[in-house]
């Protein structure tokens, strides 16, 4: 999720829900016109750079300059008068920053509340129509899939859907082949390990169970493979090898072709 036209506080709250203290610096609602409610969100820092206005925007400028400064100068006192107020003007917003990222961090405390309720009452409802408690499954890609349920009806048979749906819930990527009345969703996990790859298997066995239970229609049977284990993608993958008939592998010698 791009923070395009979000809330900064929904964003953040999205990506980092157990950090809950940051550091919000705001540049203006001037800068709305060609950025987005959050320019940049650093997790290292825990900064936060919003195209808001802070208590410094908001206060009359009255208060820290009479306005004049500036008139009544010639060219070379305008720039070093310019630069000077400038930085006096970041002086200043340095003062009312503890209370900008009180502001923020509040805000954003209400989001990740709202969240956290919203993730409740997922369960609740879950519980209260199917009669089953996902929120203490021990297969956490059930888990992850769970709240989907709840729309089984629209999605039993769009296999073209849940394959986007799985994929998110497994972070890796997927496609389906249908064959009669089977379909096998094929995920894509190379280069795992021998005993990596059977846990794997062990982990998706049940997930793809319960997948076949509430979203495969009940006269077609579920598969699953994973896909491009141990492979050597060189020949089969997209930056595959071309090899004419003069080329030899391994350690043998090259003979000339003696085809005309």
């Amino acid at each position: 999720m791009e923070p395009h036209d979000i809330k900064a506080e929904t964003w953040v709250a999205a990506h980092y829900p157990f950090q809950r203290e940051w550091i919000a610096h705001h540049k203006g609602i001037f800068t709305r016109n060609y950025a987005d409610d959050m320019r940049s969100c650093d997790p290292q820092t825990t900064v936060v750079e919003l195209s808001r206005d802070g208590l410094y925007e908001i206060l009359p400028n009255k208060l820290f300059f009479n306005g004049s400064e500036l008139q009544g100068i010639n060219q070379s006192d305008f720039e070093w008068t310019h630069r000077v107020l400038k930085q006096r003007v970041e002086r200043i917003k340095t003062v009312f920053l503890p209370f900008d990222t009180s502001f923020f961090n509040h805000s954003l405390a209400l989001e990740q509340e709202l969240n956290a309720h919203l993730a409740d009452k997922t369960n609740v409802l879950l519980k209260a129509f199917i009669g089953e408690d996902y929120s203490n499954d021990r297969n956490a890609y059930i888990r992850r899939m769970a709240p989907m349920v709840l729309q089984a009806a629209h999605l039993r048979g769009k296999y073209a859907v849940l394959c986007k749906i799985i994929t998110c819930v497994l972070g890796s990527s997927t496609h389906y082949i249908k064959k009669g009345n089977r379909i096998r969703f094929v995920v894509n996990r190379p280069n795992l390990e021998r005993k990596a790859f059977l846990n794997y298997l062990e982990e998706l066995k049940p997930f793809f169970q319960w997948v076949e239970e509430w979203f495969i229609p009940f006269d077609f049977q579920c598969e699953f493979k994973v896909r491009d284990y141990g492979r050597d993608d060189r020949f089969t993958g997209p930056n595959k090898l071309l090899l004419d008939y003069n080329a030899t592998l391994g350690n043998q010698p090259h003979k000339a072709s003696t085809k005309p």
